[in-house]
């Protein structure tokens, strides 16, 4: 350092002065990361929101599947156009579509007769949560018509869950092809996929 420099002396003349700091700035997180904490956590930043933009392709006969494994609890995020799941991607116009809809939402809420957990976890639902806006009358103009339901399941154990049975999925909803998902379980992360007229989702083999 220059002997000026110091004890707050002036800085003396043909000194070159010290560059500006760099600022980084953060962009602050999407609604998408915001909404996934767990998985965004696991996966790393980058490799989940990318994942996750890909997967959130409107695309009709496909869905999205996150599963997450932590501790003795199993979580199952699907995310569908409404048109693979109910045969249309509107508000219900006649009666008869208004009962298949409230049908659609029972059918949702209840995940133990979607998902074919191996009986020797012991899994009992905990939670569902469905979000399907034009169904329940939350519908922005614009948006597509997509649901995403959300189901956790608490179990005695987790350990070995390899693969999951999407035999009572497809059946209950016939005009669904593709299936992609993104898994997080104690072994580690990976990435899978079913297409019609596969029965299994199998992870880590």
């Amino acid at each position: 350092m220059h002997p000026l420099l110091c004890c707050g002396a002036a800085e003396p003349p043909g000194l070159p002065a010290p560059p500006a700091p760099l600022i980084a700035t953060v962009p602050h997180p999407s609604p998408m990361f915001l909404f996934r904490p767990l998985l965004a956590a696991a996966l790393g930043l980058a490799g989940a929101c990318a994942g996750w933009a890909a997967e959130g392709a409107h695309q009709h006969g496909a869905a999205a599947l996150e599963v997450a494994i932590d501790g003795r609890s199993i979580s199952l995020a699907l995310d569908a156009p409404q048109d693979s799941l109910l045969g249309h991607e509107r508000a219900p116009r006649s009666a008869a579509e208004q009962q298949a809809a409230t049908a659609l939402l029972a059918t949702l809420q209840d995940g133990t007769g979607l998902w074919a957990l191996p009986p020797g976890l012991r899994c009992v639902q905990r939670s569902a949560e469905v979000d399907a806006p034009l169904l329940q009358g939350r519908a922005r103009p614009g948006e597509h018509a997509d649901v995403a339901v959300r189901w956790t399941f608490d179990c005695a154990r987790v350990d070995g869950l390899r693969q999951l049975d999407l035999g009572p999925l497809m059946d209950a909803f016939p005009r669904l092809q593709h299936l992609r998902a993104q898994v997080v379980a104690p072994g580690g992360q990976y990435q899978a996929s079913a297409k019609r007229p596969q029965r299994l989702l199998a992870w880590g083999r």
